[in-house]
């Protein structure tokens, strides 16, 4: 039987319990389809036929719900990515995708049984991510979960009641590729599991993300900056920290000092922040590119002027809702030239007209400029 790759477009929504059983019936199907580039087309006129209003040869095969909680389900050509909401869509991943590299939970779907069942399934999954998991799922059920799978690159858990530090332990036993970790909005984890997750990646780690994390404290961001056995700086590009209490002037500074490759910093809604710490990335950190700070309300306008003064490679910079940013900031710089800012945003700040004029005798080389107040 031949094989192609397709794309299927539904007939607008179609209930929960209709999805499940026809995906139940394309599992009891699975005996016929040999698994390669995609599906054939005949079982799929069988399976989906009445849903579907176009089958035609794609790069990918995508299907799209938006009844109820079932959100979506997308299947490239080679199904190393799988993004779904649905417990069928488990059994299909778990059933054909051996090879599965990259999964995507979301909500009540996140439960011990189907977590079992991902582990079993997909022994070389690399990428998992998750947002508001079931808090009926426990965090022992996590720790297995992420016990039983050692290919982790990337790991990101939003929203999660139960991930604590003891869920962390077990991604840094076994996760030693792990090359982004983003655990947000959390209130949960602390210094014991992010250290573990520090020390035993640190060579691997590029990117950390944990923004609106309310019960962070310093040391538990310090240890993704120097590994101190080895008195060694971080390797890290990207660093989030949004709304983070703790993130001050220190901090910021000790982020220019001890992580020289950092291509991305996010320190929005920091409120401890002023222009002293701004300050710090304007004069060390050659390598950084997208700095976003919006909302902090502390950053006096003197901050972004020696920044745009000093910082001539910054390509991004998100600076709304900072209320000091005035024309002034603008209009100090002269004659001063930067043709590598592409991207700004200065809504909600005190810049008029007059600084916008400035702004683009600044940056003359600006592509994405936003000034809403």
């Amino acid at each position: 039987m031949p094989l192609v790759t397709v794309g299927l477009n539904f007939r607008g929504g179609f209930s929960q319990c209709k999805l499940d059983g026809t995906l139940e019936q394309l599992c009891q199907q699975q005996h016929q389809c040999t698994l390669l580039a995609g599906l054939p087309v005949e079982i799929l006129q069988r399976i989906f036929g009445k849903y579907v209003q176009d089958i035609r040869v794609l790069l990918n095969f995508r299907a799209t719900c938006k009844a109820g909680n079932s959100l979506s389900i997308k299947i490239f050509s080679d199904w190393s990515f799988v993004s779904c909401t649905d417990v069928a869509l488990i059994r299909v991943a778990t059933i054909w995708c051996t090879s599965l590299h990259e999964l995507e939970l979301n909500g009540d779907i996140v439960t011990e049984a189907n977590l079992f069942a991902i582990a079993r399934g997909c022994p070389g999954l690399k990428s998992f991510k998750s947002s508001a998991p079931n808090p009926k799922t426990s965090s022992q059920a996590l720790g297995a979960f992420f016990s039983a799978l050692s290919s982790f690159e990337s790991i990101e858990i939003s929203k999660s009641e139960t991930l604590d530090n003891w869920v962390l332990s077990r991604i840094a036993q076994n996760s030693r590729n792990l090359r982004r970790v983003a655990v947000t909005e959390n209130s949960n984890i602390g210094y014991e599991g992010l250290a573990d997750i520090a020390m035993k990646c640190f060579t691997t780690l590029r990117e950390v993300d944990l923004s609106w994390c309310c019960n962070l404290s310093k040391d538990s961001i310090f240890v993704f900056l120097k590994n101190e056995p080895f008195n060694s700086q971080s390797n890290l590009t990207h660093l989030a920290l949004n709304g983070c209490s703790v993130v001050d002037d220190e901090l910021c500074m000790r982020i220019s000092n001890f992580c020289p490759h950092l291509v991305r910093l996010e320190i929005s809604d920091c409120l401890r922040v002023t222009e002293h710490g701004i300050l710090c990335f304007a004069k060390s950190s050659e390598s950084m590119r997208v700095l976003r700070c919006s909302g902090c309300i502390n950053i006096q306008h003197v901050g972004f002027a020696v920044l745009f003064s000093l910082n001539i490679r910054l390509v991004e910079l998100y600076a709304d809702r900072c209320p000091f940013l005035s024309d002034i900031c603008f209009l100090s710089l002269g004659n001063v030239v930067n043709n590598h800012l592409r991207v700004l945003d200065v809504s909600s700040t005190s810049i008029s007209s007059i600084g916008v004029r400035a702004i683009y005798k600044v940056f003359q080389n600006l592509k994405t400029f936003s000034c809403k107040n």
